[in-house]
């Protein structure tokens, strides 16, 4: 009978892992999920591993003292810094020995590279984010104090990275096979890494800020031009330090950084959690193959280092029950850069808060508290800070209708698109209903779900994954519960995964698990270039055969255009970017604007403008605002953008694909009519016709007069609404010469509420005159470049010098 029950749990242990696996096979083979058009993708991932595979044999059998898979790790590494960059890579690697060297003085002196790296990184970015509207920025300072750093911290910095070689030569080691496998998974997931910048939300908005740095040496914060200006900044921040440094982009060698941070923070956590190498390997490789992680490689989207971050948090906490001052204030240290990378990660940090204090709340060191959450509150807050200062909403877009800044509609946004209906088959749908919840087809969101999910019923049972599994689960769910976008819950999964291993690593089932992994790893990589259209469509064979330029051309013409836009910029180009993709405004330094949602006010002229048909709205918008150059797909122009357009160029400056570039000159001033009404020798007074908005009035006024040298005073006034009275702009004279003629010319703003202007000649002396002529000309006031960050400087400024002055 024992024997009978034993081998009905044996079936039961089987049934609850292999029964999810067989059902997520065949949605796999029953739904559409186009994988022959993955075939040109898989082929040349597989004739670029095999290549570095071959290359790293050669080398072995040179150098048998090395391991194989370091070989093979080096190799994809090379070939990594090759695409994404030299000067990036190099640059990347300064700013990782940094980090290393400013962290390792708050991780209790264990010269432990990875928590270093990541508090490190914390301290860095938030110094250089508190400085970001200030003219610092320059290479040369970049490097010197890089260099200061190393050289101070060099010893800290070798043990850390000493320890981190001995630990990874050991893991090569003990388990070489496994470790060629997932180095190959990781090699070939990493490969959007070689990609040029592309990504929609990086050509419109990430960019913006390290490109602003490198060029500018401040960061503008130009919340006009771009409603996440002032967004939680600092993922953008240490993409930024390295691309000052390398003066040249680095974001694939930044998220090379950020990969290796989070898959050794992944190996770190399931030896922690006493899971055996191969499977925390198998969960490694799971993650990883995860079209969507893949995908987030090639782009500077947040939820990448928000994972490493997640993990290292894991780490600190489940180290030992006992925490110290100094783990506690790295702790904090991680928690204030979540923030600071993303608002929605304070939902991260809720369930590991919890988890802390239940686990450790008796031997905390609360006398340590206040100074540890004083150094997460400087890690957390420049972003919101300075959005409060400048918007009056730290968190703009968001929750506006608290705070009601004017930067954007009165009310607390949510994107409507994500918001679709969930249900207990959410795993399935995830899985094969993947468009509802990310922006890309079925199976980009990866094959794990299912699997997961039972896993994850085991691991809550079991007391050893239950804190992981409950930490994960939360994090998953209070995510996915605001948005239901499925790349939000990322650093979740990471967690999911490692606790779902665990709990049927707990059921006794080694092998089958193994077998079980490295059939969900192979549906990934099947898979894996569908997590972003460009990788889908060849971006990656693109960039082997024709180099990045071309693959630029290709797409993200929007960048090709940028780049052409700084070739030809004379320093007084202005830009507007109207119904491009993706915008691409977010490289420019120079004054560039969009009409999209991310410049609501500006979106919604534009849309009036396109409903009238005659252009003269969008000739007012573009005078209004000194748009030199109009960049525009030719696809989407209204009939009155190209009847403004008609009016002033007869073909584009230049064109990329269906994008078009117009040159818009100058408007001239617009001639203004004069009503007379009064004229004697006592003084002449006329209406002008049609003033209202802003802008300037000038007129040139000549005279017949009498009295040779003596001038006849005349002045623009105007009638402010809600005053009754005229009030005086300008005074000048005409002066009447030996030849009886007197010349003159007055100009001024026009005042904000204007209702009537009025043009007024007086003789100082009494004396016969007349007017002659007027030629008056009204020009509208173009809106002045936004640069909140120069603004924020001067009052700073005033502020020190009143406090200076006795």
């Amino acid at each position: 009978m024992r024997q009978f029950d034993t081998r009905i749990g044996g079936v039961l242990k089987s049934t609850l892992l292999w029964l999810p696996l067989l059902v997520t096979l065949a949605g796999y083979l029953t739904y559409t999920l186009n994988v022959s058009a993955q075939v040109p993708r898989a082929r040349t991932l597989l004739l670029v591993a095999l290549g570095l595979n071959a290359a790293s044999f050669v080398a072995h059998r040179l150098r048998r003292e090395i391991p194989l898979a370091l070989l093979l790790g080096g190799a994809w590494l090379v070939a990594a810094a090759f695409h994404a960059g030299l000067a990036a890579a190099l640059a990347t690697v300064l700013v990782a020995a940094c980090a290393i060297g400013v962290g390792s003085l708050l991780t209790d002196g264990n010269d432990d590279a990875l928590a270093s790296l990541l508090v490190g990184l914390a301290i860095l970015a938030t110094s250089v984010g508190w400085l970001l509207p200030f003219p610092v920025h320059r290479r040369w300072l970049y490097v010197l104090v890089a260099i200061l750093l190393v050289l101070l911290r060099a010893p800290a910095i070798a043990r850390s990275l000493g320890n981190a070689g001995v630990s990874l030569r050991t893991a090569a080691a003990d388990s070489p096979l496994a470790a060629l496998i997932v180095i190959n998974v990781l090699g070939i997931c990493s490969t959007p890494s070689w990609l040029p910048t592309m990504q929609a939300d990086d050509i419109s908005y990430h960019l913006a800020l390290p490109f602003q740095l490198q060029e500018l040496g401040y960061y503008r914060m130009d919340i006009a031009g771009s409603i996440w200006a002032l967004a939680p900044w600092a993922s953008d921040t240490i993409h930024a330090m390295a691309q000052v440094i390398a003066s040249a982009e680095a974001r694939g060698a930044v998220n090379l950084m950020w990969m290796v941070a989070l898959y050794a923070g992944m190996w770190r956590l399931g030896r922690m959690l006493a899971l055996p190498p191969a499977i925390t390997v198998a969960a490694i490789a799971l993650h990883c193959s995860l079209p969507m992680s893949s995908s987030l490689l090639a782009g500077m989207q947040t939820e990448l280092p928000s994972s490493a971050l997640l993990v290292g948090l894991m780490l600190l906490i489940g180290a030992s029950p006992s925490i110290t001052a100094s783990r506690l204030a790295s702790i904090a240290a991680l928690a204030g850069l979540l923030l600071a990378i993303k608002l929605s990660n304070a939902l991260l940090l809720l369930p590991l808060g919890i988890w802390m204090l239940v686990r450790s709340g008796r031997v905390l060191p609360w006398r340590s508290l206040p100074a540890s959450v004083l150094l997460g509150a400087f890690v957390a807050l420049p972003s919101y800070a300075y959005g409060y200062l400048i918007t009056g909403n730290p968190a703009l877009p968001f929750f506006n209708g608290i705070f009601r800044s004017p930067f954007f509609v009165l009310e607390n946004w949510m994107d409507p698109a994500w918001m679709h209906p969930i249900d207990g088959l959410l795993p399935w749908r995830l899985m094969f209903e993947t468009s509802n919840y990310l922006t890309a087809p079925a199976g980009a969101a990866g094959f794990v779900y299912l699997v997961c999910a039972a896993g994850l019923l085991i691991a809550l049972a079991t007391r050893k994954y239950r804190p992981i599994a409950l930490i994960g689960l939360s994090c998953f769910l209070l995510v996915f519960s605001q948005v239901h976008f499925i790349r939000y819950t990322q650093p979740a999964n990471a967690l999911l995964i490692v606790a779902a291993l665990g709990g049927f690593h707990s059921m006794g089932l080694h092998r089958s698990l193994i077998a079980a992994a490295s059939v969900l790893c192979a549906l990934n990589l099947s898979m894996v270039s569908i997590g972003y259209w460009q990788i889908s469509d060849g971006a990656l064979d693109s960039l082997l055969r024709n180099g990045p330029a071309a693959t630029l051309e290709r797409f993200a013409p929007q960048r090709t255009i940028a780049a052409r836009i700084r070739a030809i910029d004379d320093g007084d180009t202005h830009v507007l970017f109207h119904k491009v993709d993706a915008h691409g405004n977010a490289e420019l330094t120079i004054p560039a604007l969009t009409s999209s949602w991310y410049n609501w006010n500006l979106a919604n002229d534009a849309n009036a403008a396109d409903a009238d048909d005659s252009g003269a709205r969008w000739v007012e918008i573009l005078s209004r605002h000194d748009i030199s150059l109009l960049i525009v797909d030719r696809e989407k122009t209204s009939p009155g953008l190209r009847a403004a357009l008609a009016a002033s160029s007869r073909d584009p400056a230049f064109s990329r694909q269906n994008y078009d570039a117009w040159r818009i000159p100058e408007q001239p001033s617009q001639a203004l009519g004069v009503e007379m009404l009064h004229a004697g020798n006592d003084f002449a007074k006329y209406r002008y016709a049609r003033v209202g908005g802003q802008g300037s009035v000038a007129t040139r006024a000549r005279f017949r007069c009498n009295l040779p040298d003596e001038p006849i005073v005349i002045s623009i006034s105007a009638r402010i609404s809600g005053t009754g009275n005229d009030r005086n702009l300008i005074s000048g004279w005409a002066v009447c010469n030996d030849e009886g003629i007197a010349e003159g010319e007055v100009k001024t703003e026009i005042p904000e509420g204007t209702q009537e202007m009025f043009f007024t000649a007086v003789p100082r002396s009494p004396m016969t005159f007349a007017l002659i002529e007027a030629r008056s000309q009204a020009q509208p006031r173009a809106i002045p470049q936004s640069d909140p960050a120069r603004d924020l400087r001067q009052r700073l400024l005033g502020l020190m010098l009143a406090r200076v002055e006795p």
